[in-house]
């Protein structure tokens, strides 16, 4: 079992690999069957669920082609086996500028210490939304 002050640094370590756009490192910290889940997906596509560090990466490395992202833990709470972590996030879109911000809530499990589990809860309307407008450039 991970204590809380471990944790926490391992998902700040985490997070700032995905800020610098290194897919490759955030994947050092993950378990090999790793699995992602959000409640909410390009479009509308709905919730969506990833499967491995190649199914992670075939997803998410296109997507840190157009944009960056500043993600930052804001609390977090260890709730037996699960973290249950309160994130506050900017996204840019490289070639417009425009940003979204947004509250998400994530809940990770952990595994020798390594993330096994990772559960993303957004506001999916919001999000889509901004994923619409982000499509909306790229094929004006």
């Amino acid at each position: 079992m991970i204590d809380q002050r471990k944790a926490a640094a391992i998902i700040d370590d985490a997070h700032d690999a995905l800020n610098r756009g290194d897919i490759e490192s955030f994947l050092d910290f993950v378990t090999d069957d790793f699995v992602y889940e959000s409640n909410a997906s390009p479009g509308d596509e709905g919730p969506m669920a990833l499967v491995g560090k190649a199914e992670f990466t075939r997803f998410w490395a296109p997507v840190y082609k157009i944009v960056s992202t500043r993600t930052v833990p804001e609390k977090l709470s260890l709730q037996g086996d699960v973290v249950r972590v309160r994130m506050t996030a900017v996204v840019t879109h490289h070639d417009s500028g425009s940003q979204f911000t947004a509250g998400y809530q994530q809940l990770i499990t952990f595994r020798n210490a390594r993330f096994s589990y990772i559960k993303e809860i957004h506001d999916a309307a919001k999000l889509n939304s901004f994923c619409r407008f982000l499509l909306s450039i790229k094929n004006a």
